[in-house]
């Protein structure tokens, strides 16, 4: 198909209706842009997958012919130079090509574009058919794997975590009875960002830290609106993870994560341990330094169901003398504490249980070691 373009006809035209401009101007330097009053455009639309198409542009103006270049979106086809003729292979994008030549006095003419929509297209990819999907290996989608994704894929809004024990756990007052208890759980929500056109979806993960490294958890939620939280359970005490919500497809960087703590069974004493009568919330009793000697001595809580090993902490309450440490004790209540270089020390003890959870300190007393032969004290 030929299109005369009259030479009355050529004017110059602003960035604005070009809408590519730059792209243009930057295919050799120092040339001018000039169009038709009209700009023929051409829409094309395509079933996704469509073998191949061409797109065919006019080469003759007045009888002169021209060599043609082609851009797509802006950016220059090189390996169309000089040619009438752009195939479109496996039409996967949607997309605006740009049929242009050089004119006299170094301009560069628009003789035509083409506007390629593909069918029930979705170029940020698509749900799954499953609203969630639960895996334990997190596989995020990308727009690496959508080539036609160039939109921006905002994070969701603000996180909001919180933590609780389970309404599944029917006596909170048996979880001192259980060997590994796993009562808690984490309740993930977040918002909905008002330019989340592209998002199709999100990745909800949980990861452990510190002593619950290599826990992880993951689920795809396959809606951008329908749900927009997500509940962790089966959680054990003092365990700590990163919470990490991911916009769907990932971007690598368009998510929000925070970090969180669940409490120990001696941080929940208050309000649940001391009424259930959980061992781990009582003290030992009756902390005592023998008289002129550097035995100390205690004596078990009635809660207390069998004999542990025992922590003691000493610091010293002398202004011009400081040291402090502890000292783990293996299955007894008796022991003889050497510390030697102040003249006065606080002084307490706590059980460790079989789990390594660490029990309640008792409270301080006042140990006063006693003189050893021909050695003074600091400060004495």
């Amino acid at each position: 198909m030929v299109v005369k373009l009259p030479a009355v006809l050529w004017t110059f035209v602003t960035v604005m209706s070009l809408q590519c401009s730059d792209c243009l101007s930057s295919v050799r330097a120092n040339r001018r842009i000039r169009s038709s009053s009209k700009i023929i455009t051409e829409i094309i639309e395509l079933e996704k997958g469509t073998e191949v198409t061409y797109l065919n542009c006019s080469t003759n103006i007045n009888g002169t012919k021209l060599k043609v270049e082609w851009k797509k979106d802006g950016v220059i086809i090189p390996e169309l130079y000089s040619s009438d003729v752009c195939p479109i292979y496996d039409a996967n994008c949607d997309g605006k090509y740009t049929c242009f030549a050089s004119g006299s006095n170094s301009t560069v003419i628009i003789l035509k574009e083409f506007v390629v929509k593909i069918l029930d297209n979705s170029p940020c990819g698509n749900a799954g058919e499953e609203l969630v999907q639960r895996s334990e290996i997190c596989i995020v989608p990308t727009t690496q794997d959508y080539p036609c994704c160039h939109y921006h894929i905002p994070p969701p809004g603000m996180l909001r975590l919180s933590r609780k024990i389970s309404s599944d756990v029917k006596s909170k007052c048996k979880l001192d009875t259980l060997k590994n208890p796993t009562p808690w759980q984490i309740d993930v929500a977040w918002n909905l960002t008002h330019n989340a056109t592209w998002i199709w979806g999100w990745q909800v993960s949980l990861s452990g830290l510190d002593n619950s490294v290599g826990v992880k958890r993951c689920v795809q939620i396959n809606s951008k609106s329908k749900l927009l939280n997500w509940t962790f359970d089966g959680l054990p005490f003092g365990s700590k993870y990163e919470i990490k919500v991911q916009a769907l497809p990932s971007d690598l960087t368009n998510y929000i994560h925070e970090t969180i703590v669940l409490p120990r069974k001696r941080d929940i004493c208050k309000k649940i341990g001391r009424k259930c009568h959980w061992e781990i919330c009582f003290p030992v009793e009756d902390v005592q330094q023998e008289e002129m000697s550097s035995v100390l001595t205690w004596r078990l809580s009635k809660y207390h169901k069998t004999l542990h090993d025992f922590e003691i902490y000493y610091s010293s309450s002398d202004v011009d003398c400081s040291d402090s440490g502890r000292r783990k004790v293996q299955n007894k209540t008796r022991t003889v504490l050497n510390i030697h270089k102040c003249r006065h020390y606080y002084v307490k003890v706590r059980p460790i249980f079989s789990n390594a959870e660490e029990g309640t300190f008792s409270e301080a007393i006042m140990f006063s070691p006693p003189r050893r032969p021909n050695k003074g004290f600091i400060g004495s």
